[in-house]
């Protein structure tokens, strides 16, 4: 059976990746270096939080990550985190998890740090109904929040629990992996999925609950911060998870991830590809996605230096699709396609 999509809308799925947040977060190769930043910074403001012995440990963490990281064996954060897991060092591995969870989230509530073209885009993809496009998807390589942070602009997410029962009040856009009871994550429609989990979330064990440091908008200082992570902390597993992990709790809590990405590009027909390098740690991923782009009319890549052409040949796609590139960057692109109607192809049901 063929059902004729062309009174629908395009559906347009934009890759966002860490080039995307780069006037508010550091991109892999300066993450190190932003630790260590933070870890000075917090030691010169020592004397505005309480909690000497937590803020102490949290600056020891930054520089040890980031020194880490520096070595020439490492370079990246991430290199140095597979090292660890490659030799098995799970609980140096949970540090770093920790450590990465605590930077951003002290990046982007303390010290509130967001990138503008997020909201942005928002703005310009929005109308008068308030409701986030259905015909727009987000896989995100980025475990930041910026995107969250931008739609609360326009609506703010809520959640309590406590009882047996819990509220919510849904964000703007539905994002993977999300708050609440974690099979919860997989009924209605996702906009949004995080390839890479979110820093500062976690699985809390004891209610069966993803929550995050940071619920309700409640986060203001360090202090804060520490209550957080410290209550019943051998109880929250980190919802954070690096492309090369495989096998681990962490995969496990977020193996929907793919299923939802995969069935986002089976149905795309524009791709809008915005501050992604395809890294060698995601080639696995990415080559599994792009095997199922098989509606897609045009990619819009978006990037100051690279121009996309090399996509053609690593992901074995039809050498007459056109790739556009977009070499300025000071706000997202939003395709035209976006609010045209479908009309080249159909899509088959069996």
């Amino acid at each position: 059976m063929v059902i004729d999509n062309r009174d629908s809308l395009n559906n347009v799925t934009y890759i966002i990746g860490a080039g995307a947040s780069a006037t508010a977060l550091p991109l892999a190769s300066n993450l190190p270096r932003r630790l260590i930043n933070l870890s000075g910074y917090l030691k010169d403001n020592e004397p505005e939080i309480s909690n000497e012995v937590f803020n102490r440990e949290v600056i020891a963490n930054l520089r040890w990550l980031g020194e880490e990281a520096l070595k020439p064996e490492f370079q990246e954060v991430d290199t140095y985190a597979k090292d660890l897991y490659l030799h098995r060092k799970y609980d140096e591995l949970a540090r770093v998890k920790q450590t990465l969870s605590t930077f951003f989230t002290i990046e982007q509530f303390i010290l509130e740090k967001s990138d503008p073209r997020y909201k942005n885009l928002l703005i310009r993809l929005m109308d008068n109904s308030h409701v986030f496009p259905e015909n727009v998807k987000i896989l995100n390589w980025n475990y930041d929040f910026q995107f969250e942070i931008a739609a609360e602009h326009f609506r703010q997410e809520k959640f309590s629990y406590g009882g047996g029962a819990s509220q919510h009040s849904p964000p703007l856009i539905p994002y993977y992996p999300g708050l609440g009871y974690n099979d919860r994550n997989m009924q209605g429609d996702i906009s949004m999925v995080h390839l890479n989990g979110l820093a500062g979330f976690y699985y809390y064990e004891q209610t069966g609950h993803i929550l995050n440091y940071f619920l309700n908008g409640t986060l203001k200082t360090i202090d804060d911060l520490y209550e957080r992570i410290q209550q019943d902390s051998n109880h929250k597993h980190h919802l954070l998870i690096f492309g090369w992990e495989r096998h681990t709790q962490a995969g496990e809590l977020l193996k929907h991830r793919l299923s939802i990405a995969t069935k986002m590009i089976e149905e795309t027909d524009i791709l809008v590809i915005i501050g992604y390098s395809f890294p060698e740690d995601n080639i696995e991923t990415d080559t599994e996605l792009f095997k199922v782009l098989n509606n897609v009319k045009r990619i819009y890549f978006q990037n100051p230096e690279m121009n996309g052409a090399f996509l053609t040949e690593q992901f074995s796609l039809d050498p007459a699709l056109e790739i556009v590139h977009e070499t300025k960057t000071n706000k997202f692109l939003r395709p035209r396609e976006i609010s045209l109607k479908r009309t080249a192809k159909s899509l088959r049901i069996a």
